[in-house]
């Protein structure tokens, strides 16, 4: 091994070294002491940039637990079976988890400079940590129906930290040439290394994404018995929502196929985006048959500061005042802009078919919908 790369190694595992690296407030003052550091104080600095990246490419062959608790794991590449990691800045206080990981690429230089690259199989073939972050309550929905809402009040409070639709973990749900076995196995070790730089936050919340739930069954063995809230609404209202602004699951997404055979693309996108509900809300109803589930129906309508307290304090345990008073001011502003004012508009979306439209709405996703509210009555979610 070369002594550049014997530096980059021991750099990449230094916390105190990356510490200071992240002190810096200019590349140029940055890069002075990274020559330093590598020995190389006569080369240029597009040079040493050049090195780096070249390093940044390699897989880096490092055990994962060394890695634990300073740098967060933020992307998989399923096609090379690598892990990208980058250097957190706080906790996550944004909508979701890929606002979160642009902040830190952004904020900091060191993740500008440093983006360092480890094998999956790698973290396959390790043992999990001892003393694993673990999941204290998940957020699953049908898209547009309060989940950013609700996790972004959870995160109002200061020892919640929460993964908002991580992309991490969805390209690994996403992944069919990972086994299920694998993927619980990956899901366990993923969320542990991203909750791990945040130990002043202890309640971890994992809002999934709106197909997670057609992998119910390998993320409940891989956390059994982690309370969960189920998001419902309108099924007008979703699509009304996915008109203006199409989700994922709801845009023909090609890859989304090889996830589910709902996902393969229809002709005519009502008719598509009808038949995706109608099979997220099927898996709900799978999922609240099962009275050993930790599951709870939650109706977008009934989204209120009581409601979302009640939910949360069901995770966390008692909220205090102050606590209760940010989760109140967080209802007043957008889910998702929080820099704009909250404006309802559930009239706006149940106006936005022409009555057949409707009608054709009604007709094949009502029924689905109301059996969800009729079981949940009929099985009563344990406290």
């Amino acid at each position: 091994m070369s002594s550049f790369s014997s530096a980059y190694r021991a750099l990449i595992t230094s916390p105190d070294v990356l510490k200071t690296c992240q002190s810096f407030r200019g590349l140029p003052d940055l890069l002075c002491y990274l020559k330093d550091w590598f020995q190389v104080p006569s080369v240029s600095d597009q040079d040493l940039l050049g090195k780096l990246n070249l390093h940044n490419q390699q897989v880096l062959d490092v055990s994962h637990e060394q890695l634990r608790g300073y740098w967060l794991p933020c992307r998989y590449d399923s096609g090379q079976r690598r892990l990208h990691w980058c250097l957190p800045l706080g906790p996550a206080t944004e909508p979701f988890q890929d606002e979160t990981i642009s902040r830190y690429r952004q904020q900091s230089l060191v993740n500008l400079v440093l983006q360092p690259k480890t094998s999956l199989d790698a973290l396959l073939s390790a043992e999990p940590p001892s003393g694993s972050c673990l999941p204290c309550g998940f957020i699953f929905h049908l898209s547009r129906c309060g989940s950013t809402l609700l996790s972004g009040c959870a995160v109002q409070l200061d020892a919640v930290q929460i993964l908002s639709e991580s992309p991490l973990l969805t390209e690994v749900l996403l992944d069919v040439g990972l086994t299920p076995v694998q993927q619980q196995q990956l899901l366990r070790q993923l969320v542990d290394l991203q909750a791990a730089p945040f130990p002043g936050r202890p309640h971890l919340v994992i809002k999934w994404n709106a197909w997670d739930i057609l992998r119910w069954d390998v993320i409940q063995k891989a956390f059994p018995r982690v309370p969960a809230v189920l998001l419902v609404r309108n099924p007008a209202e979703i699509l009304a929502a996915h008109q203006k602004m199409a989700g994922r699951h709801m845009s023909g997404d090609p890859r989304m196929s090889t996830f589910d055979p709902v996902f393969a693309p229809i002709a005519g996108f009502l008719d598509f985006r009808m038949t995706v509900l109608h099979r997220l809300m099927s898996a709900m109803y799978e999922v609240l048959s099962n009275q050993n589930n930790q599951a709870q129906l939650v109706d977008y309508a009934q989204l209120n500061a009581g409601t979302i307290a009640q939910q949360l304090q069901r995770w966390v345990g008692p909220i205090e005042a102050p606590g209760l008073e940010r989760i109140a001011r967080r209802l007043q502003v957008n889910a998702k802009h929080p820099d704009q004012v909250f404006v309802p508009d559930v009239k706006q979306k149940q106006g936005a078919f022409a009555d057949e439209q409707r009608a054709l709405i009604d007709h094949r996703l009502m029924p689905v919908y109301e059996s969800l509210h009729r079981i949940q009555s009929w099985f009563p979610t344990l406290n």
